[in-house]
């Protein structure tokens, strides 16, 4: 199976920013837009896993999340992996409550390591994917869009991390939650 650990974004900001993809097709640019309802932030990404280890996760991404407080998070700014001529991936930025989203992904990414799972060794970025490149097409163009846009498309309050399995399909990933672990309630 393959398989990542996420966070949802709220729908109101899956919203704001299925708006900020139809202004960004203006650019002409070969993208792949993400579906806005499959709009999440992957906090590990685990790849392929045999599925008779899927289930030792969910103890481990129970015991992370219930000693972490829920938390706000604001998705801000736009911007881009790769040249500037060649945007590979165009994403959303997380401003308000990035450090809380980075403590609770190296607390999972710790507990993933301990229980022997093989990660990419790659600094973490926290962000939302808007699209991914299919070739250079325009993108320098898409580049000078993402460079104008810094403005704040909304909060998604954190309350849960989710393992999530994800199928390719020619029409696009689909995804399941296989387990939800809650975070602490707030005060």
């Amino acid at each position: 199976m393959r398989l990542f650990i996420a966070v949802e974004a709220a729908q109101q900001v899956r919203d704001a920013l299925s708006a900020a993809q139809d202004a960004l097709r203006k650019a002409g640019a070969d993208i792949r837009w993400v579906d806005p309802g499959r709009m999440h932030l992957t906090l590990v990404f685990l790849g392929d896993v045999e599925a008779v280890r899927a289930p030792e996760l969910e103890p481990a991404l129970d015991a992370c999340c219930a000693s972490v407080v829920a938390f706000e998070m604001e998705a801000a700014g736009l911007g881009f992996f790769g040249r500037a001529d060649a945007p590979r991936v165009i994403w959303a930025g997380i401003g308000d409550g990035s450090a809380a989203v980075s403590a609770l992904q190296a607390q999972i990414r710790a507990a993933v390591l301990a229980l022997g799972f093989k990660l990419e060794d790659r600094a973490f970025s926290a962000h939302l994917t808007l699209g991914r490149s299919r070739s250079a097409r325009n993108g320098a163009a898409l580049a000078r869009a993402l460079a104008l846009n810094s403005k704040a498309f909304g909060r998604t309050l954190v309350e849960r991390a989710l393992l999530m399995r994800s199928e390719l399909t020619p029409a696009g990933p689909v995804y399941s939650i296989l387990h939800e672990a809650r975070l602490k309630a707030r005060a």
